[in-house]
């Protein structure tokens, strides 16, 4: 005989019944309206679910065939509804229960009355209500743990971006060409930033974040005051490695854990406000750089800009919180996929690969026209190195910080419409930006330069936020640390990489042809690779509807 006591309310979605209830009243799975009952389940799942309920239960507590006990009333049918989150307010449950409860008379009705009036709730699953581990955080929580990773990912590009308004003292003070500057500026930080991103990355896919961050702005703030006690250009090449190494920790964990922080219609949001600080690095490190080396030289800029790292590592140690530390059972856990698997089901979305392409000319070009933006200023232009760093710090910072933020809200509204538009929004953006900023590199006016390049960071920025929340929508929760350093892989190693060298390079060719001019002409060619990547952008979008994965 069948046990009518067995507890079928091991789920721990909602409360049990109260004791002494026999729980096979309920049914032997669900009751008809099954979105009370299992919230986690998708929408529409309780119309082909279960035909037995409480209405089809006979007074012996067996089994009867649906409609056994007389046609469904039609205020029982509509308890079919479902909606998309399987969350329901505790008055559906109990209304539910009790028209389940009318179709009887008999004293089993009025025991689902009392049980249906006995707080019979609901408590959707984090599943059910998206976001991963938002759901253990307030809102004023998460905002901080925001602004902690904006200074996080400002110091990042305070360290990163500050070398590019020293390559002019640099060069005169060791005698080294273009091509060693580029090789200072971009391939050595990143070769060893592409190296250790990937390892890193799989740690944070499963480890303590925010230990790593604290521990990688620690490495990378004390190789930067290393760089200033630099006696030759090849023990600064070393050390600006090491800055490499420290900062591979940075941008996959904080990207990470900000997903975790925040709710899904929030995320785009909260990446694109996350991104806006580097431009207030690019900011800091610009225009204050330019003052600081103007007035103290580049190696006192050096220490003063590494030092307040160590400041950061410690407010992130004591105030940011790792939600796998307090998750509990209904929430996904850290990723259990090797490393090759993830690789593997990565590569197997097209829009995957069509975006990494598109991220890795992107970077190609933003870095290699970035790192010699100033010295275009100077040499060609002929601004104080000052007035360079600080107009051309300002104005552009205020370009990113508008597309930036205008980039995620457009991107959302966008793609609740269509999801193409996740990924087709950016790229009509990155083909939008390339006639601007091909454009201010043919202006020989510095207030004109500006305004032209305040127009084209507006563009290019408003499309880099959009398609870092693309990357996201298709990789995966389990992956989302790796997808981000698979990019940054490619985009540093190929992109920051190889761009400031090939600049370089290119820019030696042209001047011994055309002296300062030179520059002019490879940073114009360089920046024309936006082109492409608008266009493997644009392709993407037309697979990503299927490679959708959160």
């Amino acid at each position: 005989m069948r046990d009518r006591t067995a507890n079928r309310y091991a789920q721990p979605v909602f409360h049990r019944p109260p004791s002494g209830i026999p729980v096979a009243l309920f049914g032997r799975r669900s009751v008809r309206c099954r979105r009370h009952l299992r919230p986690a389940e998708p929408a529409g799942a309780c119309e082909q679910g279960d035909d037995t309920d409480v209405a089809d239960r006979g007074r012996d507590g067996q089994d009867h065939p649906a409609g056994a006990g007389g046609p469904v009333p039609p205020r029982a049918r509509a308890c079919r509804r479902t909606d998309r989150t399987g969350a329901v307010p505790r008055r559906g449950a109990r209304r539910c229960a009790l028209r389940s409860a009318d179709r009887s008379g008999d004293a089993r009705a009025a025991l689902v009355r009392t049980v249906a009036r006995s707080q019979l709730s609901i408590t959707p699953t984090p599943a059910a209500r998206g976001g991963g581990a938002a759901h253990l955080y307030s809102p004023a929580r998460r905002w901080t743990f925001l602004a902690i990773l904006f200074l996080v990912g400002a110091s990042s590009s305070i360290d990163r971006v500050v070398i590019s308004v020293l390559l002019e003292p640099i060069k005169q003070e060791f005698g080294v060409s273009d091509t060693q500057l580029g090789l200072l500026s971009g391939l050595s930080f990143a070769l060893l930033y592409s190296a250790f991103g990937l390892p890193i990355a799989r740690f944070a896919d499963r480890g303590n974040r925010k230990i790593l961050i604290a521990v990688a702005i620690s490495v990378w703030s004390l190789m930067t005051v290393l760089c200033a006690a630099a006696a030759s250009f090849w023990q600064l090449l070393l050390a600006r490695i090491g800055v490499g190494v420290g900062e591979a920790g940075a941008t996959p964990p904080a990207q990470s854990l900000i997903v975790d922080y925040f709710p899904t219609a929030q995320r785009a949001r909260a990446i694109g406000i996350f991104a806006t600080s580097g431009t207030v690095g690019y900011l800091i490190g610009l225009s204050a750089g330019s003052q600081l080396v103007a007035a103290h030289g580049w190696r006192a800029t050096l220490v003063a800009f590494g030092l307040p790292g160590l400041l950061i590592a410690a407010l992130v140690w004591w105030v940011l919180d790792e939600p796998r530390q307090r998750v509990d059972a209904a929430v996904p856990r850290a990723s259990t996929e090797d490393f090759r698997t993830s690789v593997e089901r990565l590569v197997g979305k097209r829009s995957f690969v069509l975006m990494l392409a598109g991220f890795t000319l992107y970077h190609f070009a933003a870095y290699g026209s970035l790192v010699f933006v100033p010295s275009y200023l100077v040499r060609v232009i002929e601004s104080p190195i000052e007035q360079a760093g600080l107009y051309y710090g300002a104005t552009s910072a205020l370009g990113v910080l508008i597309g930036s933020l205008a980039g995620g809200a457009i991107q959302d509204a966008l793609s609740r419409r269509d999801p193409r538009w996740i990924v087709r929004f950016p790229a009509i953006a990155f083909g939008l930006a390339t006639l601007p900023n091909c454009a201010m590199f043919l202006i020989d006016d510095l207030p004109t330069f500006l305004v032209v390049s305040t127009i084209g960071g507006i563009l290019l920025y408003a499309a880099l936020p959009a398609a870092f929340a693309a990357i996201h929508a298709v990789c995966g929760s389990a992956r989302r640390a790796t997808a981000i350093a698979v990019v940054l892989f490619f985009g540093n190693l190929l992109g920051f990489g190889l761009g400031p060298v090939i600049t370089g390079a290119l820019s030696d060719h042209f001047s011994a042809i055309h002296g300062p001019e030179g520059l002019r002409y490879a940073l114009i060619i360089v920046m024309a690779l936006t082109v492409p990547t608008a266009a493997f952008f644009y392709r993407a979008s037309g697979r990503v509807a299927e490679d959708l994965e959160d």
